[in-house]
């Protein structure tokens, strides 16, 4: 009945309707009203999105979303490994734009095609930013023990179920210049990924040292602007981090079986088998296995910071994905890697020029799965006289993260605690009152140390616990097959 009153309204009124909503769920609720929405929309759906973008994305970061589409639209795609993120010319031309004066601006085009690109951009930031803010969340009740450390993941949620929602919460009233904040951090991130993304090709790794990483964009920012990417960078490592102790797990327990299987054969056999028909986990660096391998985590840390190369779009899909086909991801790209964030920041300068080295992704906690569904109330404008602008540093960064005068290292201890509490992007009344300044006294005052296990993948691998064991060559083969890295062609 309600569909065929859609037949009785003029084309143009629908169209009108189509282009004034805010909601995605309410526009796709329309469009499958009925058939005649359906042909309307179909007319002219780029417009109908474009409108639907131009009021979702924060109006002063149109210019910057607009180029990050146009990364996405004209440089090679991260599912090819072969292929540099972008090719010195083609980037070089790229900054100039974007580091050009406002005349200069990127206009989104009204392709489908760039108009659907631009969609699953939005959505992949929007719903980053929803699992991000709830992390931040968990990690400031962590610190002032209304979580306990022990409980499992799904418990954590529930303790803080009520919490979330009171003055207390990270998730409560985000307002319109936090909303920028994190928005920027997350479009800035992806544009750097895509531009300096490390590829293999010919056998070897192809990639943009980190000194050029700084001196093309990095340094076109101000420590605070590019400490909010180096959050960014830090919530990403962690969710790559989660899949690979993961992958670990399963590979240690796979080699457990197979070892007790083999024993309960041998024990059944009359004759033992020959010598030549068993092998161990001798130099598995030199083998396809050799991610679980002792000398892998002196690099894992770059391989990390690598994959995050990936960008937003990518590992937000990522993050989603089944175990299997996340698995497949990270040993497709485990011998593509190299300089990324972790090697793009000076560790010190000498004579006033920087000096860059081999730095590390961020220590980890525990793990949180990656919840882009929650609802996060809508985003509220400062009270009025209030200080606060996305155009220049929070109170955040002012009073906690400034005191070095310069850029911050990712591997700082401290700083990825403030990181993890999302120090960067909150606004001066939130950072004043209840958990979240609680949490970061915690932080001043040291007491984060015992809490945080430093640098756990640069520790023990599976190699140290497996080592001993033997197994027969076809069951080690089977393993290879199953965990080993997929070699780019």
């Amino acid at each position: 009945m309600a569909a065929n009153l859609f037949y009785k309204l003029p084309k143009e009124l629908i169209s009108l309707i189509f282009k004034a909503m805010d909601s995605t769920k309410d526009l796709l609720n329309l469009i499958l009203a009925s058939r005649h929405c359906q042909k309307i929309f179909a007319e002219a759906p780029n417009i109908v999105l474009l409108r639907r973008l131009k009021s979702a994305v924060p109006p002063l970061l149109w210019s910057e979303f607009c180029a990050a589409n146009f990364v996405l639209s004209n440089f090679h795609p991260v599912t090819d490994p072969n292929l540099l993120g972008a090719d010195e010319e083609n980037m070089d031309a790229f900054l100039e734009r974007y580091f050009g004066p406002p005349d200069a601006a990127f206009e989104l085009p009204r392709s489908m095609e760039s108009v659907a690109a631009a969609h699953k951009l939005h959505c992949a930031i929007s719903s980053s930013i929803v699992d991000l803010t709830q992390k931040m969340a968990l990690e400031a009740h962590r610190l002032c023990g209304s979580i306990d450390d022990d409980s499992d993941d799904s418990d954590q949620e529930s303790q803080t179920e009520g919490g979330l929602c009171d003055e207390a919460s990270l998730e409560t009233k985000i307002s319109e210049t936090e909303q920028v904040r994190l928005y920027r951090a997350f479009l800035r991130f992806e544009i750097y990924a895509r531009l300096f993304r490390p590829a293999h090709r010919d056998g070897e790794v192809q990639d943009y040292q980190g000194e050029t990483q700084f001196r093309k964009f990095l340094s076109h920012f101000a420590p605070w602007e590019v400490e909010e990417i180096t959050t960014v960078h830090q919530y990403l490592a962690d969710i790559v981090e989660n899949s690979m102790e993961e992958m670990d797990r399963d590979f240690e327990a796979e080699v457990r079986r197979l070892a007790a299987k083999a024993a309960r054969e041998k024990a059944m056999r009359q004759t033992p088998a020959p010598a030549y028909a068993w092998t161990n986990f001798a130099q598995m660096d030199a083998t396809p296995l050799l991610q679980f391998s002792n000398e892998h985590r002196w690099v894992s840390i770059g391989y990390v910071s690598s994959i995050t190369a990936s960008g937003i779009v990518y590992l937000s899909a990522f993050a989603r994905s089944d175990k299997t086909a996340r698995f497949t991801c990270l040993r497709r790209l485990n011998d593509t890697w190299g300089p990324f964030l972790t090697d793009a920041l000076p560790s010190h300068y000498v004579g006033g020029k920087p000096v860059f080295g081999f730095s590390t992704t961020r220590p980890r906690r525990r793990f949180v799965p990656f919840n882009p569904f929650r609802e996060v109330p809508a985003p509220v404008g400062p009270p009025d006289g209030s200080p606060e602008s996305p155009t220049a540093p929070n109170q955040g960064y002012v009073c906690h993260m400034a005191r070095t005068g310069g850029y911050l290292q990712v591997a700082d201890l401290k700083w990825a605690q403030l990181r993890q509490l999302g120090c960067v992007f909150w606004d001066a009344a939130r950072l004043g009152t209840g958990v979240l300044r609680e949490a970061i006294c915690e932080v001043e005052h040291g007491n984060y140390v015992p809490r945080v296990a430093a640098f756990p993948r640069m520790g023990r691998a599976p190699e140290g616990a497996i080592n001993h064991i033997r197994l027969p060559v076809g069951d080690y083969w089977r393993l290879e097959q199953e965990f080993g890295a997929l070699r780019a062609e």
